[in-house]
This record gives C-alpha cells, structure tokens and sequence, in this order.
C-alpha cells in the first residue's frame, strides 16, 4: 500500500484579523509567545510545498492500520521570530508515531515568522491535516 497525504489541507490558528496581538504562556515550555498576530505565520514556499513535505514524509505503518482508522492529525508549535520551529507537540491523532512525522516535515523547512505590529514575533500555531490512505 502506498498512502498519500490529502490534497485538500486545513490550517487552523487563532487569529482573526482585527484583533490586538496578545500573548500567553506556553503549556510545554512556558514562555511567553503570541497567541494573535497581524500577519500569520506561513510555510515557505506555501502550502503547496508543505504538503509535497508531508507527502515524501509521513507514512501510516500497515501496524497502526487496525479497526477504525484516524486520519486527521494536529500539531501544535512555536514559529520563532526567526522562522525556527521549536517546542513541538502532537495534539490530536491516535498516533503518536504520525504526529511525529508531521513535525518532522514541519520542521523540514523555514517558516516566515509571524508578526505584530510590524515586528517578527513568537507565535504558538497549530497545523491540521487529514492523511489519506491509498492503495496502489
């Protein structure tokens, strides 16, 4: 079998446009981050290359394919002010072994950073995908 990630890809966050940047604490590391922001941090190269990323690194092993299968994943992360990708975390998906792949593929290359009243800021973001599965 060979499995794909859908093509159709759900990006969710907490920002609406409008909105003061406001900040919180991180659960995982405890720092101080931005929860809104004016500008949202973006993958580079667009969400077309995040799910090429995605697509030649996150597999579903024929071990987790049991009874009912959850295909939608989320992962939960800080985006620098430099476009790192640091103190991530799996946050919803029975799989933690998937979860782990999608970080990967997040993390496999830069982000612009979010940003706040002009400036590259810190910004907690979360990242939904639903995985496919296809045989050959």
């Amino acid at each position: 079998m060979i499995f794909l990630l859908a093509p159709a890809l759900l990006l969710f966050s907490s920002v609406r446009l409008g909105d003061t940047c406001k900040t919180g604490r991180d659960k995982l590391t405890g720092r101080t981050v931005f929860l809104t922001y004016d500008v949202e941090p973006e993958y580079e190269g667009g969400i077309a290359a995040l799910s090429r990323s995605l697509s030649k690194i996150v597999s579903y092993p024929d071990s987790l394919i049991s009874g009912e299968i959850d295909t939608r994943y989320s992962v939960s992360f800080i985006v620098e002010a430099n476009g790192k990708i640091s103190a991530g975390r799996a946050i919803h998906g029975s799989s933690k072994q998937i979860g782990n792949q999608i970080l990967k593929a997040v993390k496999s290359c830069r982000w612009h950073p979010g940003k706040c009243n002009g400036k590259n800021v810190p910004t907690l973001y979360t990242y939904s995908t639903i995985i496919e599965l296809r045989e050959n």
